[in-house]
């Protein structure tokens, strides 16, 4: 959204930032005082109608804006948008409305603002988030955000690591020391997993002295090759059995987040993403071959099989 420069769309990705982080504030107040199955009973439906609510407005409200010179947001932009802020805000009307049980009932206790490794852990996160967020002020930051989010994520992964030792350290032989060597185990997986894909580049045009792509396999490269795409289609399913294996051994998987999370969100994302991936590489075959041949029947042929459209809804889906 914020490469078309567009103001609605600018202003319609920050209000589902904003909506976003209350939403996971409101989940993690509550969870502290009752179950997730009882968090999705209570707010799943409403969450659902919301959604549906918030893309049937923002539908009309894009005609007007469209219509105005206000914006160039397609049907698509408006469907997205008002979905997602739909469906946090009324997620979060949900939950704070319950009088059962409030979401900020455990405020007066303070006892969340205590120094413990969560509390510390949460401060680094929440740093972490708002520098991401500022690197849109600055385009130098913009221009550069792969390796701010490299860096900043490495520095979170980094702090999990330091509260691993602090927690093997502290503790004799037990679960707690056996939970903290798994911590500390899979946090240095993850720092040397993130440093092995930070090779894999797309380059900027401002960065293009400076960078070499590498992403599609060569620099010289600017199209996804089949090879890619179909391993974007195996990892759709090794991923998230890996992850599923390594939670069965701590009896992790039965948590609720976990099965809908490993079990359906990370699958469906990396399904969009996977599918975005291989369509590129069709768009581009398709390319290539019609530059090759140059004729206009060859050109009318590929026009009429551009995914492009599609590609960008599977991305924003995905991503989103």
């Amino acid at each position: 959204m914020w490469a078309q420069f567009d103001p609605v769309l600018i202003l319609a990705g920050l209000g589902t930032l904003v909506l976003s982080i209350a939403a996971l504030l409101a989940l993690y107040a509550q969870s502290r005082l009752r179950s997730l199955d009882i968090i999705i009973a209570r707010a799943g439906w409403p969450c659902i109608s919301g959604g549906i609510a918030g893309a049937v407005v923002f539908r009309a409200l894009s005609s007007v804006f469209v219509s105005s010179g206000l914006s160039h947001m397609t049907s698509l932009d408006a469907t997205v948008a008002g979905l997602a802020m739909g469906a946090a805000a009324t997620f979060c009307v949900a939950l704070v409305s319950d009088s059962k049980a409030s979401t900020f009932a455990f405020v007066p206790q303070l006892q969340w603002l205590a120094v413990t490794p969560a509390t510390v852990l949460n401060v680094v996160a929440a740093v972490a988030t708002i520098i991401h967020c500022l690197a849109f002020s600055s385009n130098s930051f913009t221009f550069n955000e792969d390796s701010i989010v490299l860096y900043t994520v490495q520095t979170l992964v980094l702090a999990t690591s330091l509260l691993s030792v602090r927690a093997i350290l502290s503790s004799s032989a037990g679960p707690k020391r056996a939970s903290g060597t798994r911590a500390l185990v899979c946090s240095l997986l993850i720092l040397v997993l993130n440093r092995t894909l930070a090779y894999s580049t797309v380059c900027r045009e401002e960065q293009l002295s400076a960078c070499t792509p590498t992403f599609y396999g060569a620099p010289s490269a600017s199209i996804s090759t089949v090879y890619l795409a179909a391993a974007n289609v195996v990892m759709v399913w090794l991923v998230p059995s890996t992850v599923t294996y390594a939670l069965r051994r701590s009896y992790s998987d039965r948590a609720m987040v976990s099965k809908l999370w490993v079990s359906l969100g990370m699958r469906v994302s990396m399904g969009m993403a996977a599918a975005y991936w291989v369509l590129d590489s069709i768009d581009g075959q398709t390319a290539s071959g019609a530059a090759a041949a140059s004729s206009p029947t060859r050109s009318s042929a590929v026009n009429g099989s551009d995914w492009s459209d599609m590609r960008m809804a599977l991305a924003r889906m995905a991503a989103g």
